[in-house]
């Protein structure tokens, strides 16, 4: 048994060899061939470096390009010949280019030569950047794939071809997003090739681009924000808007009346068939942009589409929005009022009045405890209406019912139901905010942990919507009503220097006036301490020749051409001033002591 076995194992182990023997037989030429592929890199390679120029060099450099594509040893050196030698020849590096792209396209699984070739990119950029434009459009499409290693290489190239020339890199980057818009309006695909490339573009250029050209020259933010926003306008996918968006806001400088021409011309038109919240979107970053930039609180801006969409599009279909989406457009909406026109304000006033009525209840018909407000949205509403209501009071008066007593036959035109409707949703917000109020005012000092900090800033909202809301309710209840907000900051502004004031509100609510009792106390103090600072001054001032005492502005007549000689004299006891004086006639000082009693 022992002899039959091991018959056996020597059977198997000389049947395992004989194949072996085989492979080896076919294997050998090839490893020969490529030690012979290699040896001729390096021939050519010392032939090149020994003379900088010689008849026929560019052969040479051809017979580089066409050994890369023979094996996989080939394929993984010759990236380095070609950038080392693609300067030298220009009128072959359209070649020596073709055959990297070769490289990235092959099909074989081996990573390493994909990175050679893409390690090549900067350096062969580097000696010719007429081929910036070329490659980042390739390398653009390499970023979608499944290799971390290739897609991180494929980064760091980018990265290298915008620090050599960036303005080049950044036009390309757009060139190529325009020429796949068409994907770009597809949501579903999530991992395209445009969102991994603004996926990019945000993690590693957009921080180069917002240091770069945070002072560059106006023209160039204008070129490029005009191409960003014909993006944007096609655009439909949100993931893809806010990356559009974050790199639109590196280029800070613009002009107003520019930047409403390119939207009336060239984006606006396009978004009005676009879905609500897309719409939505871009309507709230197209107003911020515009208010950004208005240097004026109330200067006017003339975009009638912008406004013309908010009124057709937005607010007949804004409650089918969410709670979150709504009172952020709300918001901006309501701050861009001030700034309409008189005659774009008028179409607005009474969608926002009735807006406002869908908002709030009526005392009368709905218990105040049954209703959870949105104050954000409500301060909004009524930020809105007072502003538009600003711009024509007489049209505010006629919607909401008031009556202006101005002695004129009009003053009998005021309708007691739509008065006693917007009063009762006044005592329903009166009730509902001083109830709001006394809740926050007892919340805000038990939250001084570190932990509580989001609570705090909420409470601090809630508090500063409550008293503007009371603020302009009570302002529209005057007769005439006050529409006046120029001085009030809602909680909901965009503008970083007024946040500061939410956190700072203080918790009493105090209505915006001087009452008259301390109006008058500080007066009187202002006037005692004037009064104190004079008699102090005249006591230290010794009361110089030739001027007036200001404590008797009673002044007796003198005889012309002559002078008090003695100044310093007190005054007599009785009343008057004694004035001595010596006649020419008698040479004796006068008893004249004036004309009576004098008390000033």
């Amino acid at each position: 048994m022992e002899t039959t076995k091991s018959t056996t194992d020597a059977m198997e182990a000389t049947a395992s060899t004989t194949p072996n023997t085989t492979t080896a037989t076919t294997i050998a030429p090839q490893v020969v061939r490529n030690d012979e592929y290699i040896n001729t890199f390096y021939d050519i390679a010392n032939k090149l470096d020994t003379n900088p120029s010689f008849p026929d060099d560019d052969k040479l450099f051809s017979k580089i390009i066409e050994l890369s594509s023979k094996t996989k040893q080939t394929k993984k050196l010759s990236p380095q010949f070609i950038s080392k030698y693609f300067k030298r020849f220009p009128t072959l590096q359209e070649k020596a280019i073709d055959c990297l792209i070769d490289l990235f396209d092959s099909s074989d699984d081996d990573v390493l030569m994909r990175v050679n070739a893409l390690k090549a990119i900067p350096t062969i950029c580097r000696d010719n950047p007429d081929h910036i434009a070329k490659l980042v459009d390739i390398l653009s499409q390499l970023l979608n794939t499944d290799s971390k290693v290739e897609a991180e290489h494929t980064k760091n190239s980018l990265v290298e071809l915008y620090k050599l020339n960036s303005v080049t890199t950044l036009n390309s980057f757009l060139t190529f997003l325009e020429s796949e818009e068409s994907s770009m309006e597809d949501q579903s695909t999530s991992t395209s090739t445009p969102t991994t490339l603004l996926s990019f573009l945000k993690d590693s250029i957009i921080p180069l681009v917002r240091t770069e050209y945070s002072k560059s020259s106006l023209e160039t933010q204008t070129f490029f924000r005009a191409r960003v926003l014909k993006l944007i306008a096609k655009c439909t996918s949100t993931t893809e808007l806010d990356l559009l968006f974050q790199l639109l806001e590196c280029f800070t400088q613009y002009k107003v009346q520019e930047t409403i021409t390119d939207l009336e011309t060239n984006v606006l038109p396009v978004i009005e068939s676009q879905s609500l919240d897309i719409i939505r979107k871009k309507l709230i970053n197209f107003t911020k942009m515009l208010l950004f930039k208005s240097k004026k609180p109330h200067t006017d801006i003339n975009c009638n589409k912008l406004f013309d969409i908010y009124l057709n599009k937005i607010i007949p279909k804004i409650n089918e929005l969410d709670e979150t989406n709504k009172t952020e457009l709300v918001s901006v909406f309501s701050q861009i009022t001030p700034h309409m026109t008189q005659e774009v304000s008028i179409q607005f006033l009474e969608p926002v009045y009735n807006l406002f009525k869908a908002t709030v209840p009526s005392k009368t018909t709905t218990p105040v405890a049954d209703v959870d407000l949105e104050f954000t949205i409500v301060e909004a509403l009524l930020y809105a209406l007072s502003s538009i209501g600003s711009k024509s009071t007489s049209s505010l008066c006629k919607l909401c019912g008031f009556k202006l007593v101005t002695g004129q036959p009009s003053d009998m035109n005021a309708d007691p139901v739509k008065y006693e409707d917007f009063l009762g949703r006044h005592r329903f917000l009166d009730e509902k905010c001083r109830e709001t109020l006394g809740k926050a005012n007892k919340a805000i000092p038990n939250l001084g942990n570190p932990k509580d900090k989001a609570q705090l800033k909420l409470a601090q909202k809630t508090l500063l919507s409550t008293q503007n809301i009371l603020t302009i309710m009570q302002n529209l209840l005057k007769s005439p009503p006050v529409t006046n907000i120029n001085n009030l900051v809602i909680s909901s502004t965009i503008f970083k220097g007024k946040q500061n004031t939410i956190h700072n509100v203080s918790p009493v609510f105090k209505p915006q006036q001087i009452q008259p009792r301390q109006y008058q106390q500080s007066s009187q103090k202002q006037y005692q301490k004037h009064q104190s600072q004079q008699q102090t001054y005249q006591q230290h001032v010794p009361l110089q020749r030739n001027q007036q005492q200001k404590s008797n502005r009673y002044q007796p007549y003198v005889t012309p051409g002559r002078r008090h000689q003695d100044l310093d004299k007190p005054k007599q006891d009785g009343n008057g001033v004694e004035v001595q004086y010596f006649t020419e006639k008698y040479n004796k000082p006068s008893s004249f002591k004036g004309r009576g009693p004098k008390s000033y």
